[in-house]
């Protein structure tokens, strides 16, 4: 398990990159999403809403995945204190920044479970076979009925929710940038999001996370049948 020190260098790393990330999502919201982004070719998908390809490039190289902390950034509009008149129950800054760390952790944590069972392992080396990730969650939002810190024991199930991935594919050696990654999640009741006493999202996250893992792992799989045996 990485050291805390170790973790938070990965967590600025991710938010450096956040910025850069965010930018197609919004832009595709505004005009529609471009053909070409930085010499990656827009590609038509039946599993995620946008993809970016690098032409000519290929997964089937990649037995390993050096995954960076996934940074979390919340929906614009997204205020769960606004109908909250008691201030002992409203958010307060360290209740997002327990949502922000308990997502991130749980997002590694499925990520590493998926993978796992693709034969596909976690490293935090730097080599010929590991495929960098750098994901960002953004547009999180939670929706819980009433009061979302009603009762610090108490967990709330939210009725409706969303929350979108934004991921770049990256050769952990050169850094060259292999694919793009955007994909936006509604997230309803029955399995909805649950808020906790730290306010952390459980059982519809672990869901849509296990989506996109499974993507990932897929298409690392697909790569490699697609390789003609030597």
């Amino acid at each position: 398990m990485p050291s805390p020190s170790v973790t938070r260098r990965r967590g600025l790393a991710a938010a450096a990159a956040l910025p850069l990330l965010v930018v197609l999502p919004r832009a595709a919201a505004a005009a529609g999403p471009p053909k070409e982004w930085d010499g990656l070719q827009r590609v038509k998908s039946k599993r995620v809403q946008y993809l970016y390809l690098r032409p000519g490039a290929t997964l089937a190289a990649y037995k390993r995945i050096k995954l960076d902390a996934a940074a979390v950034s919340f929906d614009k509009n997204w205020d769960p204190s606004r109908d909250t008149r008691d201030l002992s129950r409203r958010l307060s800054k360290a209740d997002m920044e327990a949502i922000r760390s308990d997502l991130a952790a749980e997002f590694r944590r499925v990520f590493a479970e998926e993978l796992g069972r693709g034969g596909y392992a976690l490293t935090d080396d730097s080599d010929e076979d590991v495929l960098r990730v750098v994901p960002a969650i953004v547009d999180l939002y939670i929706a819980a009925p009433g009061n979302l810190m009603a009762g610090r024991g108490q967990t709330l199930v939210a009725e409706t929710g969303h929350m979108a991935l934004v991921a770049e594919l990256r050769d952990s050696l050169t850094g060259q940038v292999l694919a793009r990654v955007i994909d936006k999640q509604e997230v309803a009741t029955n399995g909805g999001f649950e808020v906790a006493s730290r306010v952390s999202s459980t059982a519809a996250a672990q869901q849509v996370i296990a989506r996109w893992a499974g993507l990932l792992r897929k298409g690392l799989d697909e790569a490699r049948e697609k390789t003609p045996a030597k």
